[in-house]
């Protein structure tokens, strides 16, 4: 779905790496391979892309 967001151009490079990174470490997490420690300022990027996304949808409903 990352890619085909960053495609749309609805993401950045920068935001497809960082939201890349992100998600190996979600990975990570889920099966057991390690508990990293989870800065702040990535929870704050998650949180302002979803409302970005969340955004974008709705603009995009509105039109169609």
């Amino acid at each position: 779905m990352l890619n085909e967001l960053y495609s749309d151009g609805v993401l950045q490079s920068s935001v497809l790496r960082d939201l890349e990174g992100l998600f190996q470490v979600r990975s990570a997490i889920v099966h057991g391979f390690m508990t990293p420690v989870v800065e702040d300022s990535s929870v704050q990027f998650l949180v302002q892309t979803a409302r970005m996304l969340l955004d974008e949808s709705r603009a995009a409903k509105k039109i169609a």
